[in-house]
């Protein structure tokens, strides 16, 4: 997705669904992780949560493309699914 379709896609409330499954069955580990990608009405921020826990609240998108970057080049998470509220 495009920075400013993902963005606009999150404000109107969508969640987005990542995690390393792929790289698990073809590595044959068994370490999977995952998340998601949400807006934060409340706050007006945008919300990382990686297995289960708030890693990152950000008030630019930006920032939460940079963190995310980094996120899934150290875990190799990929984006698997967009979860429409």
């Amino acid at each position: 997705m495009k920075a400013q379709t993902t963005q606009a896609s999150l404000k109107s409330g969508n969640i987005l669904l990542f995690d390393n499954e792929r790289h698990c069955i073809e590595s044959g580990s068994d370490d999977i992780r995952a998340g998601f990608i949400r807006w934060n009405d409340r706050f007006n921020v945008f919300c990382i949560f990686f297995n289960g826990i708030c890693i990152g609240s950000f008030k630019t998108f930006k920032a939460t493309e940079k963190r995310i970057e980094k996120l899934f080049d150290k875990w190799n998470c990929e984006l698997t699914s967009v979860e429409k509220n």
